[in-house]
Parts: C-alpha cells; sequence; structure tokens
C-alpha cells in the first residue's frame, strides 16, 4: 500500500515537473520544448493552463491547426476561458473558419448580479470600511453606538469587450448600486451608486487595467458625496504559483451640501501585494499606503485647521479562499492599519495616532449554477490615543445571490 501511494505521488511530482519545465521554456521563448514538455505532462491534461500554454506556443510556432486544437481543449475543460475563446476566434478568422465562430458571442462577456440580505450591525454610526465615505466622520458620532437589523439589496452588472483582434487589448464597463435600509434607525439608511470605464491589455505575461469610475453616496438623510477615482492596476504571473499585484488610486472626494465643502479632500495611495495559488484555492498579502490631503483652499490656516484634518495610513491585508467542497467555500480576510493624523491630541502637542483592525469572514454555498448562499461576518476594532474615535463594531448578514 505504502509503495503504491509513493509511486503515485513521485508520478504527481513529475508531471508538475514536466509543466513547471515547459512554462520556464515559454518565458524563454523556446516554443519547440515547451510543447515537448506537454506533451509529457499527461497526468495534468486535465489543467486547462496546460492546454493554453499549449495553444500560446503552437501560435507562436505558426502552427495554427494546432493551437486551435489546444484551445478549443481549453475551453472543453473551463468554458470561461477568454484568453482562449478570443484566440480561437482569431483563428477561425484567419483560417475562414467564420461558421465556427459562437453567434452572440459578446453576450458571453456580459455579467449580471443582484444579491438580497438580512442582517444586524452593533454600530452603524461607523462605517470604516467603506472608501466613498472616507473621513467624514467627526469626533462625537462614535461614542453612543446605533445598532439595527438591516436588509441590504445590491446589484452589478459590467461588459467587457475584447475589441476582436486587437492583441489582448479590452474595455470593460461596469455599474453598481447597493441600498441598506435599518429598521430602527432609518438615520443611517445607506444608498450608493458607482459607474467605471476602463481599458486593459491581457497577455500571458501580464494583465493591465485602467479605469476611471464615479461614485455617489446618499447617506444620513442627504445625498452626501461624490467621488471620481482613476485607479489602474497591474498583475504579473511569477511562475506558475505566484501572482504579483500593484494597485495605484487617485481619488478627489466632493461632498455635496454647502456646509460640508470644507471637508473635501484628495486620496492618493500605492499597493503591493502577492497571490500565492493552489488550484482555485489561494492566500494573499497586501501593503497599501494612502495619503488624505484636502482640496480647498482657506483665507486662514486657523479655519482649516478646525474643519478639516489630513491623515496618512499604512495598511496590512492577508486573506485567502479556500474551497471545502465543489459547493462550499471560505473566504477570510484580516486588516490592520496605522493612521497617524494631521491633529494633535489634547493640550499637548501629541500626534493622534489610531491603530485599526477589521476581520472579514465569508461562507459561501453553490446552491445552483447560477445561486449562491452566503453569511459574512464582520469584527472591527479602532483603537487611538484620542478615546472619542475608539469603538467596536459587530456586522453579520446572511443572504442569496444570482449571477449570470
Amino acid at each position: 500500500m505504502f509503495k503504491s501511494l509513493l509511486a503515485i505521488l513521485l508520478l504527481s511530482i513529475s508531471a508538475s515537473a514536466d509543466y513547471t519545465r515547459a512554462y520556464q521554456f515559454y518565458l524563454n521563448g523556446d516554443y519547440v520544448k515547451t510543447i515537448k514538455e506537454l506533451k509529457k505532462s499527461k497526468k495534468q491534461y486535465s489543467n486547462p493552463d496546460l492546454h493554453l500554454l499549449w495553444g500560446h506556443s503552437a501560435k507562436e510556432l505558426g502552427n495554427l491547426n494546432e493551437a486551435m486544437s489546444a484551445y478549443e481543449r481549453v475551453l472543453l475543460l473551463d468554458e470561461s476561458n477568454t484568453q482562449a475563446r478570443q484566440s480561437l476566434e482569431e483563428i477561425y478568422k484567419e483560417t475562414k473558419r467564420e461558421a465556427l465562430l459562437t453567434p452572440n458571442s459578446a453576450l458571453t462577456n456580459l455579467k449580471t448580479s443582484i444579491s438580497i440580505a438580512l442582517g444586524y450591525d452593533s454600530n452603524l454610526n461607523a462605517m470604516p470600511d467603506n472608501d466613498t465615505i472616507q473621513e467624514y466622520f467627526g469626533t462625537q458620532t462614535n461614542v453612543n453606538n446605533t445598532s439595527s437589523a438591516f436588509t441590504q439589496l445590491s446589484t452589478a452588472l459590467s461588459y467587457t469587450d475584447e475589441l476582436g483582434e486587437k492583441g489582448g487589448w479590452y474595455t470593460k464597463y461596469a455599474l453598481r448600486g447597493l441600498a441598506q435600509h435599518n429598521f430602527s434607525a432609518t438615520l443611517y439608511n445607506l444608498r450608493t451608486f458607482s459607474i467605471e470605464a476602463g481599458a486593459g491589455h491581457n497577455t500571458q505575461r501580464y494583465n493591465i487595467y485602467l479605469p476611471l469610475s464615479y461614485h455617489r453616496v446618499h447617506y444620513l438623510g442627504e445625498d452626501l458625496l461624490q467621488q471620481y477615482r482613476f485607479h489602474p492596476s497591474l498583475f504579473v504571473p511569477i511562475g506558475k504559483k505566484n501572482m504579483f499585484n500593484l494597485n495605484v488610486v487617485y481619488s478627489r472626494n466632493k461632498y455635496i451640501a454647502q456646509t460640508n465643502k470644507m471637508k473635501n479632500d484628495t486620496t492618493i495611495a500605492v499597493e503591493v501585494g502577492n497571490y500565492l495559488l493552489f488550484d482555485k484555492d489561494f492566500i494573499s498579502m497586501h501593503l497599501k499606503y494612502e495619503r488624505h490631503t484636502d482640496i480647498e483652499t482657506f483665507a486662514s490656516n486657523s479655519l482649516k485647521s478646525a474643519q478639516y484634518i489630513g491623515a496618512e495610513f499604512w495598511t496590512l491585508k492577508l486573506g485567502g479562499k479556500y474551497a471545502f467542497t465543489p459547493k462550499l467555500t471560505t473566504l477570510l480576510n484580516y486588516r490592520f492599519r496605522y493612521g497617524q493624523y494631521d491633529d494633535v491630541v489634547g493640550t499637548t502637542v501629541t500626534t493622534r495616532d489610531d491603530n485599526f483592525h477589521q476581520l472579514d469572514s465569508k461562507l459561501l454555498y453553490e446552491w445552483t449554477e447560477n445561486t449562491n448562499v452566503f453569511f459574512v461576518y464582520t469584527y472591527t476594532n479602532n483603537k487611538s490615543n484620542y478615546p472619542m474615535v475608539e469603538y467596536n463594531k459587530n456586522s453579520a448578514y446572511v443572504g442569496m445571490e444570482y449571477t449570470y
């Protein structure tokens, strides 16, 4: 029994080694050796990435029939693989096989989702994880916690246009909305809306995306603020198991009411991270720096300091996804943020420092092919040398999501 298990393990390691060598040959531009190694990796033939690499290599060598067969195998194993579908459509057109093109194939790039949830929040006053709220809340809002059960509805619609034969270039458009109604604290009802448009370039070596977006928030019984964001992202595979990620953010937050105009600010942020991939599971780590500064010109520094407080933050994020079964998945994220504000505490010249912790967990069950049932729990704690802004927050909700 032990010898049989050892033999199976050695065969698996050998197959994986063949694929790893093939990927290294591909990175070095040796496509003949890439295909030769891939043909040895018979134990990995159920992996769509193997056939995708095979197709790319055959295409580089000009062997379009071989590439076409490889891309078709990819789609048999993973019908949502956009790289294989785009490359296959290019080959069909180039080899006069337009009849094989899927009618209305653009519809496969249209994605929609809608979810409804029922939950409870122990501290509606504090919303530190909402990027569009930013630093709206004053020093008195978190002293007396306001709790309530709530219902939440969220929707999303996105469309990706792969631009035909443009060599990996694509555009993407998205609409998102969220509405939360609280049973016993309607002042804190929340509605958000965002629209996004961007362009990107996707290849075997990297994926870069350059989006512009507009966000609007209705909160505290009024149209509170609007935000304009430019937030490019870059993903680069490193070997077979690692993915490097770089995000940059520039945003302008503009409050709508005239009495809040002095709180307008800009945010500049840079974030680097890495994903360690295990088939469909992963763990990740990100480090982010961000700076908030005002965008208004004031008549006096005293007025400015009384109305606006700038800040800078360092954030460490650890996360992961694990599938217990093909239908049951969990996601776990931890975030620590150190914040230093352009403010002093008490009568001494002591800079205000905050230490923010957040643990976010999600359990997801695939009920049908297009329907998921989920449970989310979030715990948040903020410690500070300024006691007025310290708080704890618990939020939990259960819901259902339909995607198409």
